[in-house]
């Protein structure tokens, strides 16, 4: 359940220019390569398609076996914010993939357990949640491997307003972290591919605070959109393999590329609250 490629990134042969819509002035910027219109097209029509889902009704879908239609979650599966009364106390993290079945449960998974004991919340949502209720075999078995519980998961759909309420919003790449862009433009500084703020993690100084006010620091100081136009990977370098009924290989191939990245990403975050501890000791 891959979000559009393209070509280039994909393997497979290029197509005719897309038909590009009217681009609203200081929204998207001026694009001036074939690439950029591709891009722009294909979010464009990724968000017509979310937006036609979610006028048909539930259907049962499996995640094991046979074709089925992806579903944007309806109002039931549905949370709009994160925020729990004690949000200055609390550094929240989303992280997003498609469905909301495989990568993002799994990294939110081993994200809270290496974060255990912090005042970190981390948790998920798809760009197109499917409307079941639980992760996929492949990502529980990958977190049994690691003594984790991948039981007792719903997937949810992203919204506007968890994206602009999160200190930070991991992607599993770079197209997701456009699709949330455009849905929560405030947000955008915030919104990183996990793999791109994997290498802030590694390169950057500790931040100058401690605690929950020096993640938001390192966040603010890092600016995402900044951080995409000068990294050394290409867009398809900087993706997640997406194991959607896939085979056992697969979601191990997935969770190759990403436990380095969410190891930095904790690493980080120990590291600044290890200096809030010895400050207040």
């Amino acid at each position: 359940m891959s979000e559009p490629r393209d070509a280039a990134s994909s393997g497979e042969p290029a197509q005719a220019d897309e038909a590009v819509e009217p681009v609203t002035p200081g929204q998207w910027g001026t694009f001036r390569t074939r690439a950029d219109q591709r891009r722009l097209a294909q979010v464009q029509a990724a968000k017509r398609e979310r937006e036609a889902a979610r006028a048909r009704p539930d259907v049962s879908l499996s995640l094991d076996a046979g074709p089925a239609p992806v579903r944007p979650q309806q109002a039931g599966h549905e949370v709009d914010s994160l925020a729990t009364g004690d949000d200055r106390e609390t550094f929240t993290i989303l992280v997003v993939c498609t469905g909301n079945v495989c990568r993002s449960p799994y990294f939110e998974r081993v994200l809270a357990a290496d974060l255990a004991g912090l005042p970190v919340r981390v948790e998920g949502a798809g760009t197109g949640a499917l409307l079941i209720d639980r992760m996929s075999s492949g990502s529980q078995d990958l977190l049994r491997e690691r003594g984790l519980d991948g039981a007792r998961y719903r997937p949810r759909q992203v919204t506007p307003a968890l994206v602009r309420e999160a200190d930070l919003v991991l992607a599993a790449s770079r197209e997701h972290r456009r699709v949330l862009v455009e849905e929560a433009p405030t947000a955008a500084s915030r919104v990183f591919a996990l793999l791109d703020f994997a290498d802030v993690c590694a390169e950057a100084p500790l931040p100058r605070t401690q605690g929950v006010d020096g993640l938001r620091e390192l966040v603010a100081n890092s600016q995402a959109g900044s951080v995409e136009r000068h990294s050394a990977r290409s867009d398809a370098e900087a993706e997640i393999l997406d194991p959607f009924r896939q085979g056992p290989e697969i979601f191990a191939r997935m969770a190759a590329q990403a436990d380095p990245a969410l190891a930095t990403v904790a690493e980080m975050t120990r590291r600044v609250f290890a200096d809030d501890c010895r400050a207040v000791n």
